[in-house]
């Protein structure tokens, strides 16, 4: 299992890519913080993944990405794995 026991923090991680990959992840043994604009909608694609977490945060915004970075680490106990899949 490539993954196993990784943190990955991924932006735009609701859908598409971000969300394709943070499967992948999972599949392999890790865990994830899917991080999207849209907080509800990142809370719903987390609850699909085991283990896994949804925070809002505007891509946009420093403030906001740096408070999901430390509540992710927070929360999963670390990240190891970074992939920005947001728009901005």
């Amino acid at each position: 299992m490539r993954f196993k026991d990784k943190i990955l923090f991924v932006t735009g991680g609701a859908s598409g890519i971000g969300f394709a990959t943070a499967e992948r992840v999972v599949a392999e043994g890790g865990r994830a913080a899917l991080v999207d604009l849209d907080g509800g909608r990142a809370e719903e694609a987390a609850a699909k993944l085991p283990g896994c977490i949804g925070l809002a945060a505007n891509v946009a915004d420093d403030a906001a990405v740096a408070k999901a970075v430390s509540a992710a680490a927070e929360r999963l106990g670390g990240i190891d794995l970074v992939l920005a899949a947001a728009g901005h």
